[in-house]
């Protein structure tokens, strides 16, 4: 038997009407290349300054406006 392991798609979400994805030999994820452990560290560091920052400085660089 043969299948496939789809983690990544043209255009994020992907159309699930797409034959290739209902397939049954098929399995897709979500993209989860950002779900290694060094993806997270590296992450949870970046997240870590950005909140620094803007208690430091008042600058929301990376931070959603709306959320301010």
């Amino acid at each position: 038997m043969r299948a496939a392991g789809l983690d990544v798609f043209e255009t994020e979400p992907p159309d699930f009407g797409l034959g290739l994805i209902q397939h049954p030999t098929v399995v897709s994820t979500p993209h989860l290349g950002a779900s290694t452990e060094e993806a997270q560290q590296k992450v949870a560091v970046q997240i870590a300054e950005q909140i620094v920052e803007y208690f430091k400085r008042g600058n929301p660089a990376g931070l959603l406006m709306h959320l301010l």
